[in-house]
């Protein structure tokens, strides 16, 4: 491929036409009716026909030609350089056009008659396609049929079922809508674009166990779980609640006039109705709010409790309140109970006893508060059968777990008096 070509006189005969106007538009055919344009009409129009014809091929083109200048001639016997193919540039004789025909005479010289004829239309030489390849082409074809599938720009890929005279089933298939036919051409199943909706006309089967006839009825053999309170019953709703103050309302004849579908939020008491089937029938009523002041119904009597003779020591009313107020409450003598962890006050909360463990140490600490959140004297057992006292942050006895006291940090005994005392010093 040479791409361009000079001839110059190198020929025999030679003719030239003026030139055309430049090219400043191009329509690109994909059928017999439809094609795409990119362009004005200010020049020369340049009509091409592709069955894969795009939008974005046709402003290629223009891109490529645009401005371009056809310039018609014609020569006879020249010598042209082997390599040349049509679509080439040409100068010969002083004319720059294109090559557009070429017929070559394969004696010695090789001579070629050479022209870019002056006709609206040129027809164009294509390449040689294999067997294989023109029969996937007829295939594949925009607007061209394979056992009932076409692929066409204005539906799509379209399936067809024939019974050899007349179309059975159909299916349109784009980016914008979805539909099966039957034969008389009804819509069964399909997307509306303008509602945003799948529509489907006839009866849903699944597996036998849930079915919906066209009339919308629906059968379901197994378990239905719905989310969300609002059930209809043809217009109006299946489940409905109402609410009213007074529990004697007549229902339902008259619960327009004493039950209302708004909740009494200031009521100090609220009762509920419920009806599943549209307002027809309805529930008792049930209280639904209770506030204070609010006087309840009573429930039935308990039955006789194991009342602990402590408990019964303080159902003296006038007693009981005088131990027990929004603070404090004095409790009874205990027998035989455990407690467990916590920490133990004066009333004057100014010391705190506390019993508990820190780590795997058994730990008593008693706090004076005056002195701050510190233990102001302490036991702690290290878990090794040895036991430490400490008062005031200093250790004054150590006791090691095999019989031996000993006493640590300085002992004043002044204003002690002993008897009976036997002291060994080493």
């Amino acid at each position: 491929m040479s791409d361009r070509v000079y001839v110059g006189r190198k020929l025999g005969e030679f003719e030239s036409s003026p030139a055309f106007e430049p090219v400043t538009k191009v329509i690109l055919w994909y059928d017999d009716e439809s094609s795409y344009a990119a362009g004005d009409d200010g020049g020369r129009v340049l009509e091409l026909t592709c069955p894969w014809a795009t939008q974005a091929m046709a402003e290629n083109i223009l891109a490529s030609v645009s401005g371009f200048v056809y310039r018609p001639f014609s020569g006879t016997g020249a010598l042209l350089d082997p390599a040349a193919e049509l679509g080439d540039a040409v100068t010969v004789n002083g004319v720059y056009s294109m090559l557009a025909t070429m017929d070559t005479n394969f004696d010695a010289l090789c001579l070629s008659d050479i022209s870019a004829p002056a006709d609206e239309e040129v027809d164009h030489e294509y390449p040689y396609q294999s067997p294989q390849g023109r029969e996937l082409r007829r295939k594949v074809s925009l607007e061209q049929k394979y056992y009932g599938t076409k692929i066409s720009r204005r539906e799509g890929l379209v399936i067809e079922k024939t019974d050899g005279d007349s179309v059975e089933a159909r299916v349109v298939l784009n980016a914008e809508k979805l539909a099966f036919y039957d034969g008389s051409g009804q819509e069964q199943l399909y997307f509306d674009p303008a509602e945003g909706v799948y529509k489907f006309r006839g009866a849903l089967n699944v597996n036998d166990n849930f079915i919906v006839d066209k009339l919308g009825n629906v059968v379901s053999n197994g378990s239905m779980t719905i989310n969300g309170s609002l059930i209809m019953n043809g217009s109006a709703n299946w489940l409905q609640t109402r609410y009213s103050t007074n529990k004697n309302a007549s229902i339902p004849s008259q619960w327009q006039e004493a039950w209302d579908s708004a909740w009494d939020n200031t009521s100090t008491q609220v009762w509920v109705i419920y009806s599943y089937n549209g307002g027809q029938n309805w529930t008792q009523p049930m209280l639904a709010q209770g506030k204070d002041g609010a006087q309840g119904e009573t429930g039935p009597q308990g039955s006789a409790a194991n009342v602990p003779a402590w408990v019964k020591a303080y159902t003296d009313s006038a007693k009981f309140n005088s131990l027990v107020t929004d603070e404090w409450m004095v409790t009874m003598n205990l027998y035989g109970s455990k407690i467990f962890g916590g920490e133990y006050w004066n009333t004057d909360q100014t010391h705190r006893m506390e019993m508990g463990s820190a780590g795997r140490y058994g730990v008593f600490r008693l706090y004076n508060l005056f002195y701050g959140d510190v233990p102001y004297f302490s036991v702690s057992d290290n878990g090794l059968g040895e036991v430490e006292v400490v008062c005031t942050g200093d250790t004054v006895l150590f006791y090691d777990g095999r019989g031996t006291v000993k006493p640590k940090g300085i002992w004043d005994f002044t204003g002690v008096e002993t008897n009976g005392l036997t002291a060994v010093f080493k």
